[in-house]
């Protein structure tokens, strides 16, 4: 079991423990599972709100010797750099740099990428890497 980063959001009310969360995960990596303590009730509802708007998987609720505790697993990186696919025989992911977008494209996460395709706004895609 993963031991999640944990972060401390009680005596914090809406909005607050939602700010706080959005204002912790662009320093972690994709993948990291957070734990966000919040004993505002209105925390069971924002969290997984604010998980589905930014496009994070909402785990679930916790209760423990701490209180309740949302866990939120960081799936698509907040600056715009990475992104996580399940379920899928293919893993595509992407990064911004400089106002670039490179799109990665590998049969799975261990194997060589097959394409790196760089969009250049209205100058289209360049193939830049790959097979």
């Amino acid at each position: 079991m993963t031991t999640p980063e944990v972060i401390d959001c009680r005596g914090q009310r809406c909005p607050l423990p939602v700010i706080t969360l959005a204002r912790h995960l662009p320093e972690l990596p994709v993948g990291t599972l957070v734990r966000v303590l919040a004993d505002d009730p209105a925390a069971a509802v924002d969290i997984p709100a604010w998980c589905r708007l930014r496009d994070q998987e909402f785990v679930g609720q916790v209760d423990g010797p701490d209180g309740p505790g949302y866990d939120v697993r960081l799936v698509t990186d907040p600056r715009g750099r990475g992104s996580v696919t399940t379920g899928s025989r293919n893993q595509v992911w992407a990064d911004v740099v400089g106002g670039r977008v490179t799109v990665r494209l590998a049969e799975s996460l261990d194997e060589q990428v097959v394409a790196d395709l760089v969009f250049l706004g209205a100058d289209g895609l360049q193939r830049v890497g790959g097979q």
